[in-house]
């Protein structure tokens, strides 16, 4: 019979499946109640969680971006990808060129009106942010900001032993030694 374990244990391996399944949960309860606002908020400026997402990525990556490598990005398959750039191309917040190192790739850049558009998005998603984060030490929100960071790492890290797994790579890599 497997014990519960104690609140003041602060252990975070005391109940692994559990706090596992909890935690997780918990930051996905987090992102989707966040995004489902962010995406109310954004409606009244015509844009859904399908336009504004490639926006803010294009904007973050501070270059144009491939079609499959912004799909890529945003977990999306290529054909779901096309179908948003053409509204967003539509609605003159994207235009694209042929690639210079691969004429049949398309580098997706934002338009003046695309960065409008992420200033507007921004905007919303810092007033989000300053509402949700209200009244909750500066301190509490750093350090919640740096475990994540190291949760991601992790993940990061993971993904990639799990991918070289996969191909072959990781094979005598621990033990080679010259």
């Amino acid at each position: 019979m497997q014990t519960v374990s104690s609140s003041s244990d602060s252990s975070p391996l005391a109940d692994p499946p559990r706090t596992s399944v909890r935690f997780a949960s918990q930051v996905g309860f987090i992102y989707r109640q966040w995004r489902k606002v962010l995406n109310r908020r954004l409606k009244a400026h015509g844009l859904t969680d399908a336009s504004w997402a490639p926006l803010l990525a294009l904007s973050k990556a501070g270059r144009p971006m491939r079609q499959k490598e912004l799909a890529d990005h945003l977990f999306l398959d290529t054909s779901s990808m096309v179908r948003i750039l053409n509204q967003l191309r539509e609605a003159a917040l994207v235009d694209w060129a042929a690639d210079p190192e691969d004429r049949r790739a398309k580098l997706i850049s934002l338009t003046a009106r695309g960065w409008e558009q992420v200033r507007e998005i921004e905007g919303a998603s810092r007033s989000l942010e300053a509402e949700a984060l209200r009244g909750i030490a500066a301190e509490d929100v750093a350090t919640t900001r740096a475990v994540l960071a190291r949760i991601a790492e992790r993940i990061g890290e993971i993904e990639l032993g799990a991918q070289c797994e996969r191909s072959g790579e990781g094979a005598g890599k621990a033990g080679d030694s010259g």
